[in-house]
């Protein structure tokens, strides 16, 4: 079933697959690991701390996934390291690779797996719904 959930999961959308990450971490207190998309990153600068200065060095000392340099305000996605500061990324899931960006992909499917409720997506539910239905015929 891991192997089957992990396609389904390698299947959906960056979009789908950061909000599924990201419900795993409010659920589970994993606060630090959630992924934001670029667009979030401005109510974090006017909400969280709104000094222009604060913000220069988050991406200053932050790392970009594809280089040596800074972290790029250009890139889709964004975390923050263990020191608060900014780590930018573009991808989620790579095909070529299968790789999953920025995600503990084995945590996510065991916490899927082991809360054994509907997620949303369709073909990870129905994955769900196939292991009742054998368990159910046993």
């Amino acid at each position: 079933m891991n192997e089957e959930i992990r396609k389904a999961i390698a299947n959906l959308d960056d979009s789908e697959i950061v909000a599924l990450w990201n419900d795993y971490c409010m659920e589970t207190n994993r606060y630090d690991d959630e992924i934001m998309d670029t667009d979030t990153l401005s109510e974090y600068m006017t909400n969280d701390n709104g000094d222009p200065f604060y913000w220069v060095n988050r991406f200053y000392f932050g790392s970009d996934d594809y280089g040596d340099g800074s972290a790029n305000p250009n890139r889709d996605y964004f975390v923050f390291n263990g020191y608060g500061n900014i780590v930018s990324f573009d991808y989620i899931y790579n095909s070529y690779s299968d790789e999953f960006n920025h995600i503990d992909i084995d945590d996510l499917i065991d916490y899927i797996i082991d809360r054994h409720e509907p997620t949303g997506h369709d073909e990870i539910d129905e994955i769900l719904e196939n292991d009742d239905e054998e368990t159910d015929e046993e």
